[in-house]
């Protein structure tokens, strides 16, 4: 045998040995019971409400769950690694608020690592439209760093008592791990919305009598179903969630929203609330981080599975019509902080 040969054989057999180490992984089938529940929305608290909220079966409740494996090398294929499961009835339209399975099948990779994503409330269809989206006649693989690029865009109510609501809530969760023994035996999911609270109430009960109307700006409308830690940032959109208050009086009126979070970093990006009265219209930065919690450090984004609750005082300034067109920029716009009392002044 030549030099030139054994070179030639000596490449061919580490290659044949490399490319045998890295798929030599033992597969088998574990099956096993899954108890899966929602967290519930972080910073909740009790006050008197006045607006509409979701149902707690809307908010809360498990209607299908889609579960999505990936093997230790990130790889899914919808024909083996895939499952859906609905527990919508005719009886029941509404699901579960826990979703107990006693037959679900995983694969098990020896001592490697296997991710599994479950996402809560999606429809078949939804499920159809990624697969699409990520696959194609040539390659029926989807990769776990494209399931990360999965976005959710979200659909509201149209009637006028449900502005802001959404018409169905996502959630999601996973497990990272190895199956070899037993899998995790409980699933906590975290809805992919958080819920903004605008809680608006006058200074005395005649100045806003006649009332007020309000408006957001950067709101995202879409967001990501695997939690990766930012916002869908060219989703935000402006002027949404119209809204008419007939009277402003000294008892507190709340209005829910549900929005994707976000990662904004700057004051001009952050979610704002546009309220107008007589044609006078004051900008409201919700800010989520108060100063005082971090030294100092301005938080305007807004993490999924939270609640931030805004106190808005509304005051009417005494003033000539001299001293208003003085009026500082200041006064038009106001940093309001999450779980605290905030004034806006007319």
């Amino acid at each position: 045998m030549s030099k030139y040969t054994k070179i030639l054989f000596f490449t061919f057999t580490v290659c044949l040995l490399t490319a045998c180490e890295s798929i030599d992984v033992e597969e088998s089938i574990k099956t096993t019971a899954l108890n899966i529940s929602v967290a519930p929305m972080n910073d909740s608290g009790v006050i008197t409400r006045s607006g509409y909220t979701m149902w707690p079966e809307e908010e809360n409740c498990i209607k299908t769950l889609a579960f999505f494996q990936f093997d230790p090398e990130g790889i899914h294929t919808r024909s083996d690694l895939y499952n859906f499961r609905r527990f919508t009835t005719e009886d029941n339209p509404n699901g579960v608020l826990q979703a107990s399975i006693e037959d679900l099948n995983f694969k098990s990779y020896n001592t490697n690592n296997t991710t599994i994503c479950v996402v809560a409330n999606v429809t078949e269809q939804d499920v159809n439209e990624f697969y699409n989206q990520y696959t194609s006649s040539t390659s029926t693989q989807v990769r776990l760093d494209e399931f990360k690029e999965w976005t959710h865009k979200f659909q509201y109510k149209e009637h006028s008592d449900s502005v802001g609501h959404l018409k169905q809530v996502c959630m999601f969760g996973y497990y990272d791990g190895t199956l070899e023994n037993a899998i995790v035996k409980r699933l906590i999911l975290g809805r992919l919305c958080s819920r903004i609270e605008i809680i608006l109430k006058a200074e005395n009960d005649y100045d806003f009598a006649d009332g007020v109307s309000f408006y957001f700006d950067n709101v995202p409308t879409e967001a990501y179903y695997f939690s990766r830690g930012i916002g869908v940032a060219d989703s935000r959109k402006d002027r949404l969630f119209s809204t008419i208050v007939s009277s402003v009086s000294t008892d507190k009126q709340m209005y829910y929203f549900y929005i994707p979070g976000n990662s904004v970093q700057t004051e001009d990006e952050a979610l704002k609330l546009n309220i107008n009265f007589n044609g006078q219209v004051r900008t409201v930065t919700l800010c989520t981080l108060p100063p005082n919690q971090n030294e100092g450090y301005v938080d305007f984004s807004i993490n999924r599975n939270s609640i931030y609750r805004f106190n808005l005082t509304l005051k009417k300034n005494t003033t000539t019509r001299s001293e208003k067109k003085c009026e500082s920029h200041d006064n038009k716009n106001i940093i309001a902080f999450s779980g605290e009392s905030s004034d806006v002044n007319f």
